[in-house]
């Protein structure tokens, strides 16, 4: 197991199944529940970036709105970081901006990394001392 001054690499999902911005909402949540995941890459059109998350659904049903694309919900503000940052800096730059996910650069390659995925190494680090 990984522990808290460990690279995210090997912790982040750099296959994660990714949605179209075209895509509407239930699309999204049903590929959610396919893949058994809490957020997907949106690629837009133009070579951008964002991801789409459960709570980002949630908030497209709260709307009242049943015509709601991906592009109408996602995540543009995205935090990035490089894979070899450590688990507790990633971690760290959740909970500064708020957010659950983070998407990690490796090379040409990108993934995302969730808070919950940092849980583990952070209670290892923890037991371990």
């Amino acid at each position: 197991m990984s522990g808290a001054n460990d690279a995210i690499r090997e912790l982040t999902d750099f296959d994660r199944a990714t949605a179209a911005p075209g895509d509407g909402m239930g699309a999204v949540a049903a590929l959610l529940l396919e893949v058994e995941e809490d957020a997907v890459l949106v690629h837009g059109r133009h070579g951008g970036v964002a991801v789409l998350t459960e709570r980002d659904i949630v908030r497209g049903v709260a709307s009242g709105d049943a015509d709601t694309w991906a592009t109408d919900i996602m995540s543009r503000e995205l935090v990035t970081v490089d894979a070899d940052v450590s688990v507790t800096e990633a971690t760290r730059r959740m909970l500064d901006h708020g957010i659950r996910h983070l998407v990690v650069q490796d090379g040409d390659r990108l993934g995302i990394l969730s808070l919950r995925d940092c849980v583990g190494p952070l209670i290892a680090s923890v037991d371990a001392t």
